[in-house]
C-alpha cells in the first residue's frame, strides 16, 4: 500500500530520508483504506547541519519492539504528528500526516501505535561512543 518513488540524503550526507504514500493499490481491507489516508516520512543521520531531527520537546514515550524500550518525544500537531529519538548514534525522526488535512491521531492512532511498537536497534550493533544532538 505505502511506497516510495525516492530516498534523499540529509545533513551533508550523514543521513537520509524516506517519503512513504499510497501508491495505487486495491482498497481492498479497512486497513489498506485507513493507510491511504496518510503520508509518513522517516529521517535518521549521525549528525545534525542542515535538518534537526533530534527530540524538540513533546510528550516523552516509550517505544520499541517487545521487551525493548527506546525513549522518544511525540508532538501533535494536528494534521502531522512527529515522533523524535536517538538509537545507537543515529538521530531519527518519524512524522505521519493526513491526506486531507484533519487531525491525524484520533483516525489513526492504530496505525501509528504499531508502526512505534516495530522499532528496535538493529540486532549486533556496538553502542555507539557519539551522540548527534549533542
Amino acid at each position: 500500500m505505502l511506497g516510495s518513488s525516492h530516498g534523499y540524503f540529509i545533513n551533508d550526507f550523514s543521513g537520509q530520508g524516506i517519503d512513504l504514500a499510497y501508491n495505487g493499490a486495491t482498497l481492498s481491507t479497512p486497513l489498506q483504506r485507513l493507510e491511504a489516508g496518510v503520508k509518513v516520512s522517516a529521517l535518521y543521520s549521525t549528525k545534525i547541519t542542515d535538518h534537526n531531527i533530534c527530540p524538540q520537546g513533546g510528550v516523552q514515550l516509550q517505544i520499541g519492539a517487545e521487551n525493548l524500550h527506546i525513549a522518544a518525544w511525540q508532538r501533535d500537531l494536528g494534521d502531522t504528528v512527529y515522533v523524535n529519538l536517538v538509537v545507537t548514534g543515529e538521530a531519527i525522526e518519524i512524522h505521519m500526516t493526513s491526506r486531507s488535512g484533519q487531525s491525524v491521531l484520533p483516525q489513526y492512532a492504530d496505525i501509528w501505535t504499531h508502526m512505534l511498537a516495530s522499532i528496535a536497534p538493529l540486532p549486533g550493533l556496538p553502542p555507539s561512543t557519539t551522540h548527534p544532538c549533542g
